[in-house]
């Protein structure tokens, strides 16, 4: 069941509605830059100790810093409510830094560096510690509002769930499947995988309802960021391509339901106005009926030229209704539904093409770096197998983003300015923070410095 966008949203997305190469630039290279340039930074060695590596903490506030940047924004947005920079930039800063700070102390307590799994402990810590600290920020005015306090308890919950899911079962997950070598072992994994995924989405399309249908391309976009991220990651240790196989059936097979639902969607909405058509026919053909039973000569040229009219207009009806089936722009887009359906197709779509380009460029340039020896992602063998079944994955979400634009460029809608009206009519920065966050995440599991080893080995630990 797809819900309706709001007139006051169907507006914003119709003003922003352009072309917009800018926009490019920011989703593809931003992300690339930011958790990139984190691993760049010149580490010294693991085992050097706590003074060697000062600038790791460095690097680890930047990460926390970065990754925490969003999350003021994504209140405000489900609150509906303009945050201060107090919440934006004040406190993404301190929120950044508290980790950092936790981690240092652990360090010094316990003697041991580095800390196994430090951003699992001091990363979660430290934003428990400074929500209370976002919502002494936010103004009475605004968060004495139910509403505004029924959508700060939503992106809580919806942050919760996601780190859940997404930070902490995946990587889990991606440790078990380096457990076996077996492909029915492997093929269990991956519906876990997808299982996994399928309860996350279903959790939050239930309790979109409470926050309504204009959040949903947020949902929809954070959503499919986060799984194509874990499952970018998960690439490395796959060793099998029937199972690259079943990832990509799996993801064109919902972007193909997607596609369906869309055409559904016009169909019925193209049903009605070609019986609204009729109905008009049959009564203007009522009216020529009735007019052709007057007997007086100035009825009866009345009624020649009413005829005519009324033909000519029945006849522009159908010209127009069987030139062109497709609705047009200004119709498509007051159908709330088909451009929600469209919508969530594109987003979708973009999300499952960009991020196996990024991750693309990540590895092309950790394996230039001088760090590479310290992350997890830049083993030879395993960046030239994961590379191959990056660019396959990214080939045939090219395909479908390209016949899913034609598809909706045939049905009277312009794609690539939908895509970019119903981010902008959202919120552009969230869309390019919320992917730099998840690119950062995984990359800083990769970080030897940070101590998360799945497999329990802790080789660095000094």
């Amino acid at each position: 069941v797809w819900n309706c966008f709001s007139p006051g949203f169907m507006q914003r997305v119709q003003e922003q509605m352009r072309l917009d190469p800018m926009l490019v630039v920011l989703f593809v290279f931003v992300p690339v830059v930011c958790s990139s340039g984190v691993c760049l930074l010149p580490y010294a060695r693991p085992d050097a100790g706590l003074e060697a590596n000062w600038l790791h903490f460095i690097g680890f506030a930047l990460e926390c810093w970065l990754s925490l940047l969003p999350v003021p924004r994504i209140v405000g947005m489900f609150m509906q409510a303009e945050l201060s920079y107090l919440c934006t930039m004040l406190w993404p800063l301190i929120a950044g830094v508290l980790p950092a700070i936790l981690l240092l102390v652990l360090v010094m307590l316990t003697g041991t560096y580095p800390m196994p799994f430090a951003p699992v402990i001091a990363g979660p810590l430290g934003y428990c510690m400074s929500m209370p600290l976002l919502w002494l920020f936010i103004p009475q005015e605004v968060y004495s509002n139910p509403r505004a306090k029924k959508g700060f308890q939503f992106a809580v919950f919806a942050g919760v769930s996601a780190a859940s899911i997404f930070y902490l079962c995946y990587p889990m997950l991606n440790v078990w499947l380096q457990s076996n070598d077996g492909l029915a072992h492997c093929i269990i994994v991956a519906f876990t995988f997808l299982g996994a995924r399928w309860a996350f989405e279903s959790m939050q399309i239930c309790t979109m309802s409470i926050v309504g249908a204009d959040f949903h391309p947020f949902i929809v976009w954070s959503s499919e960021v986060f799984y194509q991220v874990a499952l970018c990651d998960f690439f490395k240790s796959v060793q099998y391509w029937q199972m690259i196989l079943v990832f990509i059936g799996v993801d064109l097979a919902e972007n193909l339901y997607y596609l369906y639902c869309f055409h559904v969607q016009t169909r019925s909405r193209r049903a009605k106005r070609q019986r609204a058509q009729h109905g008009v026919a049959q009564t203007c053909t009522g009216e020529m009926i009735g007019v052709k039973c007057s007997s007086t000569s100035e009825n009866i040229l009345e009624s020649s030229s009413a005829v005519a009219r009324n033909q000519s207009s029945v006849t522009v009806m159908q010209r127009r209704s069987s030139t062109n089936s497709s609705l047009s722009v200004q119709t498509q887009l007051s159908d709330g539904i088909a451009v929600c359906v469209a919508s969530s197709m594109l987003l979708r779509a973009t999300a499952d093409l960009l991020v196996p380009m990024q991750f693309l460029m990540i590895l092309g340039v950790l394996r230039c770096s001088p760090s590479a020896q310290y992350n997890n992602w830049a083993s030879a063998g395993q960046l030239a197998r994961t590379s191959g079944y990056l660019v396959s994955s990214a080939l045939v979400e090219l395909l479908f983003f390209t016949v899913a634009c034609y598809i909706l460029h045939y049905r009277g809608m312009r794609p690539l300015q939908l895509l970019r009206g119903v981010i902008a009519a959202s919120n552009i920065a969230v869309f390019v923070m919320c992917m730099t966050m998840a690119l950062i995440w995984y990359t800083a599991l990769q970080l030897v410095h940070n101590g998360c080893d799945f497999h329990f080995n802790f080789e660095w630990v000094h």
